[in-house]
């Protein structure tokens, strides 16, 4: 058995996900949360009733946009998939963002909100 780093192990899938040509031109639809901007770029998660990934959307892209991004909306994401050594996680780096509708996590969560918050539990 081979004993590794942990920054050897991370290189190593970094390199594998990176160079992958499927994974450096994707689409992907996903609801926004976490949304927050920081200098311009923009940091969230795109999320679906099963899985989540962090998404960056870096300035030059967030300035072409026609609409303002926010919580909760749902949107097609091209782009390409990276590693962020830091975390050793997956992100996926936008490139292009469309709107593809209102948030149905979204509404769901506001909906419960407000039933708690009438319940006097929120």
């Amino acid at each position: 058995m081979n004993i590794i780093s942990v920054n050897e192990l991370v290189n190593y899938l970094k390199n594998i996900v990176e160079n992958d040509p499927p994974l450096q031109n994707i689409l992907v639809k996903g609801e926004i949360s976490n949304y927050r901007k920081v200098d311009g770029h923009c940091y969230c998660t795109l999320k679906d009733d099963f899985a989540v990934i962090e998404c960056v959307i870096f300035s030059r892209v967030n300035e072409n946009l026609d609409f303002n991004l926010g919580e909760g909306m749902v949107v097609m994401v091209r782009g390409s998939i990276e590693v962020y050594r830091k975390r050793g996680s997956f992100q996926l780096i936008a490139e292009e963002i469309s709107l593809s509708g209102k948030g149905e996590l979204y509404a769901r969560f506001l909906k419960l909100k407000e039933k708690l918050q009438n319940e006097g539990l929120f």
